[in-house]
């Protein structure tokens, strides 16, 4: 089994230092540009004020969490609203989608299942080669902020982007799992990869309909983007019990489903 998760981590070394790479230097960028835009943060907070309050309520933007005054306020608006997360998730589906279905469709997976390992422990350590991903990945993208402030000279709450860092892990648990589980229904990457991509965008949709629109508020419950609250975790240095038990609630199902649809199913080639 564990020859198995270093050879599945040895096989996606080079697109986890990519997308490592992009996190870190879009975060350098951003930590680099805050001294700059910290000494013109009242004309940029009276810039703030003409937008629209439900334009800037659909994007997590708060006028009164002084966005420009605190690195973390920056970060959280400028780098882990969107831009973050999209590398995470494009990761993390490009990974599941080949773990079963992937094996499936380049034909390897009855070489696979022929070692001496029982389907459970194969589907385990694709999932826990694929926990080992995230966590590198959250680690090395979100901690070089503290050296980065540091060369910059500006503050950084190392508690607040720990925080962050387990936020952002609870978040990418949950769509390795839902991307586990695709795999392991479909024999093909693509399929994998553009139904979970597909429900992640309307999860995406829903969310800021359901803060544009008051008659639809209750939506944002469906949305996995209502629960990554970076705000909570960057500024705050919090996260809620609710998003814990939503996050490892349908991890927990997703992998339950997925790996008895690997063991039940026929995988002949």
């Amino acid at each position: 089994m564990l020859t198995l998760i270093k050879r599945t981590i040895k096989d996606q070394r080079k697109t986890l230092l990519a997308y490592i790479v992009i996190g870190v230097v879009l975060l350098w960028m951003f930590v680099a540009f805050f001294p700059t835009i910290a000494k013109g943060a009242e004309q940029f907070s009276e810039l703030m004020e003409n937008y629209p309050e439900a334009f800037l309520k659909a994007f997590g933007v708060d006028k009164n969490m002084m966005i420009f005054s605190r690195l973390e306020s920056f970060l959280a608006v400028e780098h882990y609203s969107l831009m973050w997360p999209l590398l995470l998730i494009a990761l993390l589906i490009s990974f599941g989608s080949t773990a079963v279905a992937g094996e499936i469709e380049k034909g390897t997976i009855e070489i696979l299942l022929s070692q001496p390992l029982s389907r459970f422990k194969v589907f385990f350590a694709k999932y826990f080669a694929g926990l080992l991903l995230l966590s590198i990945f959250t680690l090395l993208s979100v901690f070089p902020v503290l050296p980065f402030a540091q060369i910059y000279n500006v503050d950084a709450s190392f508690k607040h982007n720990l925080t962050m860092a387990v936020l952002g892990g609870l978040f990418g648990l949950t769509i390795l799992s839902l991307t586990m589980m695709f795999s392991s229904f479909f024999s093909e990457r693509g399929k994998v990869a553009s139904l979970t991509g597909g429900i992640l965008l309307m999860m995406y949709a829903l969310n800021i309909a359901a803060a544009l629109k008051e008659n639809l508020e209750n939506l944002k419950y469906l949305s996995f983007f209502h629960y990554y609250d970076y705000n909570a975790a960057l500024i705050e240095g919090k996260i809620e019990p609710l998003t814990i038990g939503v996050f490892l609630g349908v991890s927990l199902v997703c992998i339950v489903i997925g790996l008895f649809r690997f063991q039940k199913r026929d995988l002949a080639v």
